[in-house]
């Protein structure tokens, strides 16, 4: 597995020089937004890409910014992504490898089983 990724950062990237480095991350792009939760809320929900549909690599589904904050975010207002791919029923969308929500209880849950 290593070998396949050997390729991937051989290259050395320069983005500036020492000073630059030293000065760090806030004086090229500015302090982080001093509440994150609603600074990420707003970049998925309300700027001029929220709506802009991609694709998934991982369940091959059309989504938008704001959809994805939903699903994981505002159960009540969420949209069904599942509908997305025509099924309704559980078993299919096991079988579709489709996601589904579960509470932090059970994916705590889950990621004890597996470590």
């Amino acid at each position: 597995e290593v070998d396949e990724m050997s390729g991937k950062f051989d290259s050395e990237a320069t983005l500036g020089d020492s000073t630059m480095f030293f000065q760090g991350l806030a004086k090229l792009i500015g302090n982080p937004h001093p509440n994150l939760f609603e600074q990420v809320k707003k970049e998925h929900c309300f700027c001029e890409d929220s709506e802009t549909k991609f694709e998934t690599k991982n369940y091959n589904i059309t989504t938008t910014p704001k959809q994805e904050w939903q699903f994981v975010f505002d159960l009540e207002n969420s949209l069904d992504l599942h509908l997305t791919r025509g099924t309704s029923q559980d078993q299919e969308k096991k079988d579709l490898g489709l996601r589904e929500r579960i509470s932090t209880k059970d994916l705590k849950g889950q990621m004890i089983e597996r470590s």
